[in-house]
């Protein structure tokens, strides 16, 4: 959907009835990912979903979402293994 000031599409995160709602910068995936992990929806070691998948999830580029994970890594949060995928840390950081 354009921004009717500037006509470029903006990201946008959909509520569970499916209607639009807030744009979905990293810092605002990055939050709803902790809140995901606090709540237990990712319990630790477990494996996140692919940069692809949480792309599509939150209706954001592939860049934006790797720089929320980027965020989440710098606490602790989640854990990077090359060439296997995003996991939650043994023992998150709050």
């Amino acid at each position: 959907m354009p921004d009717s000031h500037t006509g470029l599409r903006r990201k946008y995160c959909r509520t569970e009835a499916g209607s639009l709602t807030i744009p979905m910068g990293y810092r605002k995936i990055a939050a709803d990912l902790h809140a995901r992990i606090q709540q237990g929806e990712y319990p630790p070691e477990s494996r996140l979903p692919t940069y692809a998948e949480l792309a599509r999830l939150y209706s954001a580029s592939v860049s934006t979402v790797q720089r929320a994970v980027m965020l989440l890594q710098a606490h602790g949060i989640i854990v990077g293994v090359q060439g296997a995928g995003l996991y939650i840390a043994a023992t998150p950081a709050t």
